[in-house]
């Protein structure tokens, strides 16, 4: 089970979602998705994850690449 962590920030004020495509970086496993800041699990994505940020703001988040 491989585990990483992401910080997610917008690059301008009005693109308020962030994509986080892991299929792009070649994992196009199914993970689950943890918001380490607000302790919350998000759910488990395949091979990418969005979420929205305030500009400004961040998220901070574990991803586990699942076992099938």
């Amino acid at each position: 089970m491989a585990k990483e962590k992401y910080i997610l920030t917008p690059k301008a004020p009005e693109v308020p979602q962030i994509n986080s495509l892991w299929c792009s970086l070649g994992n196009t496993e199914k993970v689950s998705v943890r918001d380490l800041w607000h302790q919350k699990d998000l759910g488990e994505y395949k091979g990418g994850f969005w979420t929205q940020v305030p500009y400004h703001g961040v998220t901070f988040v574990k991803k586990i690449t699942l076992v099938e």
